[in-house]
């Protein structure tokens, strides 16, 4: 058995693992590799003692370490994806790092207690089609498990017929429990009236579609928002 590659950019606190519940999911699935890189773009604080007069008198000398992003960069070329929390994407890899990390991105808030609902998001875009696939086939479980729901967004030009009815037969060989919301306007507020969206979904999109989010859509919405998570395929 295969299992995949995880690379997890944690929080400082070493406990961080034992406190999150996505994360206990993902290592009590047995296909599934995590590896923890910790401190690796945030100053870790290391006392060194200074020879000198001052290392006599009981004192020592606080330095500051960081290690670089580009460690990141380096390992998610072998990844099967990275998984951080919204907050520390945001605050150090966003927007300027957001192409460097050459692998899927798992984005969770801080606190998140279990995962229940996968909104899959499609458009015209055939790679939002490989992005879907890239989830079900790395986070088997949760694919099987969850309720979904396949937003088609259509704007004019949309995806196919043929394309869309052979989307919804690959997640049904996933999960039965499958809903298909289609739209034609990204307006946020308009569609978090029609969809079940909250702190227990996880929405899935690709790279591509993100990118191009205007402020105020649906897209964007879901980045920003702190309470939910969100699966960024990569397709470049």
């Amino acid at each position: 058995m295969i299992k995949k590659n995880i690379l997890w950019f944690s929080e400082i606190n070493p406990d961080y693992q034992e406190e999150n519940s996505l994360i206990k999911k993902f290592h009590k699935d047995n296909r599934l590799h995590i590896k923890n890189i910790r401190h690796c773009f945030e100053p870790v604080i290391r006392q060194k003692e200074v020879k000198s007069s001052k290392e006599i008198e009981g004192k020592t000398n606080v330095l500051s370490l960081e290690a670089e992003p580009e460690l990141l960069f380096r390992e998610s070329y072998f990844a099967d994806a990275v998984v951080m929390t919204k907050p520390i994407f945001q605050s150090n890899f966003y927007p300027d790092h957001f192409r460097g990390i050459h692998c899927p991105i798992v984005l969770f808030p801080e606190k998140v207690q279990t995962i229940n609902h996968l909104l899959f998001i499609i458009t015209s875009d055939p790679d939002s089609v490989i992005s879907i696939k890239q989830f079900c086939n790395l986070f088997e479980q949760i694919c099987k498990k969850s309720k979904i729901t396949l937003l088609v967004y259509d704007n004019g030009e949309g995806i196919q017929k043929p394309e869309e009815k052979l989307v919804v037969n690959y997640l049904r060989n996933w999960n039965s429990n499958l809903g298909v919301y289609k739209e034609q306007d990204w307006n946020a507020i308009h569609l978090r009236k029609h969809l079940e969206f909250d702190e227990k979904t996880m929405s899935v999109m690709n790279l591509n579609l993100l990118l191009k989010a205007e402020s105020g859509s649906f897209p964007r919405e879901i980045f920003d928002n702190d309470k939910t998570s969100l699966f960024i395929g990569f397709n470049n």
